[in-house]
């Protein structure tokens, strides 16, 4: 019976060991607290405005500069009321795209692997989103608000148009993958 109860006792040592190990901060690896993030398919568009070479950094911790397939359906994500742009109408999703390149117009990753300065949107992005030169453009989008009579496209409910790097856009976000869950 001695025997028994030092390896129940040992069994609930290690349990507690790998708990106290998963929860402490990480500390060694420069973290001052454990990582916390966002819920997983929660996204936003960035309340403040930014050139293309500025892009990739606009994002807050926990998220990242969103490609359009990672938003494609924002039906099956959390839009962020918290971080993101909001209106008088929004409810609890993203707001809409009504035209103007500073409403609701986003930059966006394309997953292009083409290095090109002018074209179509979806292939164009700032030169991997590094450059902010008025002669290289980028793709931004929006979610098609104001005009619901206009025939839907390949990328519906999306409006995508290409912008001029040096011009100042908001940027889409979408939460970082924990490979914990």
């Amino acid at each position: 019976m001695s025997s028994l109860k030092k390896l129940l006792i040992a069994a609930v040592g290690l349990v507690s060991l790998g708990l106290l190990a998963a929860l402490a901060p990480l500390v060694s690896r420069g973290q001052v607290g454990p990582i916390i993030f966002p819920e997983r398919g929660t996204f936003y568009l960035t309340r403040t405005t930014h050139n293309g070479s500025q892009a990739r950094s606009a994002c807050a911790t926990g998220y990242h500069m969103a490609s359009l397939w990672e938003i494609f359906d924002p039906s099956n994500h959390k839009y962020d009321h918290v971080l993101g742009l909001s209106g008088p109408d929004t409810g609890a999703g993203p707001p809409t795209y009504d035209g103007h390149i500073g409403d609701s117009l986003g930059w966006i990753r394309t997953g292009s692997l083409a290095q090109v300065e002018s074209g179509r949107p979806g292939r164009v992005h700032c030169g991997g989103w590094t450059r902010s030169d008025a002669v290289l453009n980028g793709t931004a989008v929006g979610l098609i608000g104001s005009d619901w009579t206009t025939p839907g496209t390949a990328i519906s409910p999306w409006h995508a148009m290409q912008v001029p790097c040096n011009s100042y856009v908001a940027v889409w976000c979408v939460a970082d993958r924990d490979p914990g869950r």
